[in-house]
């Protein structure tokens, strides 16, 4: 997390879709870095869970096929 927020540091706020993995949330910052390094690394992250109950995945590719879907009717 460190690394990806070094990447970019004029980024005011990096946005992170995550899965619902028990190591992707604040906690683990916190765990991790301790609470003065996490709290400043998380005024960056804006956290955008996926539904708990279905998969991101399938979501994902439904979502590709879509957009493929409607680039062959523009032609």
């Amino acid at each position: 997390m460190r690394h990806l927020l070094n990447r970019y540091p004029k980024a005011k706020r990096i946005h992170l879709v995550l899965d619902n993995l028990n190591t992707h949330n604040e906690e683990s910052l916190l765990n991790t870095f301790g609470e003065k390094r996490a709290k400043q690394l998380l005024k960056r992250i804006q956290w955008h869970p996926t539904p708990k109950h279905a998969s991101w995945l399938n979501m994902a590719e439904i979502e590709i096929s879509i957009m493929t879907n409607r680039k062959g009717f523009s032609r």
